[in-house]
């Protein structure tokens, strides 16, 4: 600033301290902005992140799914192929000293055995439940089948088994053990018997 004939220098300290004020006052302005920065990047970050491992949850729901669905129709083709045409039993062992045997009669035990044994990773065998069920009907007789009517001929080649494959997925099994957050998945398939 240019001092003139009339001002001397300490009529003008007053105005260069107001302007050292104002710069000190636009400095500490300027680093609040930088925290405010801060601060949206925190809370945008765990905004994401919650996103992404909802994401990461749900994807793996739909894995969760696709496994009960891919596991009912593995059970049924496991009993149409272990009919009572067989004269021994299976009597398969649960995993992990499963054995898959060949040329036996199949029980509702060894159906569930086989689909926990062949559950892929990330799949909890123990929240799998597999009921194996004969109803004693064809595929052209709905009710009062004489073929498939007794206990005995139920396992007979022509007969349908139905398997129903529960599963529970648990949507935070990591943060909350035992969670009250599991989703029952059920799926169901039936077909007749081959063998």
């Amino acid at each position: 600033m240019h001092v003139g004939p009339d001002q001397n220098e300490n009529e003008m300290k007053p105005r260069l301290e107001r302007n050292d004020t104002g710069r000190k006052l636009l400095s500490r302005l300027w680093r609040e902005q930088q925290g405010a920065e801060l601060v949206e990047f925190a809370l945008s970050t765990w905004i994401l992140m919650t996103l992404f491992i909802g994401l990461i949850y749900t994807c793996f729901g739909f894995y969760s799914y696709t496994y009960t669905s891919n596991a009912a129709q593995e059970g049924t083709r496991f009993a149409i192929v272990h009919g009572g045409t067989w004269t021994t039993a299976c009597s398969t062992s649960a995993p992990p000293n499963f054995s898959l045997k060949y040329n036996c009669t199949a029980s509702a035990a060894d159906v569930q055995n086989y689909l926990k044994a062949i559950a892929p990773p990330g799949i909890v065998p123990s929240q799998i439940t597999v009921t194996t069920t004969w109803p004693g009907t064809t595929a052209t007789c709905a009710s009062g089948c004489t073929a498939c009517a007794s206990p005995n001929t139920a396992q007979s080649k022509g007969c349908m088994v139905k398997v129903l494959v529960s599963y529970h997925y648990a949507l935070l099994p990591t943060l909350i053990p035992g969670s009250a957050f599991a989703f029952p998945l059920r799926a169901t398939s039936e077909k007749t018997i081959a063998q």
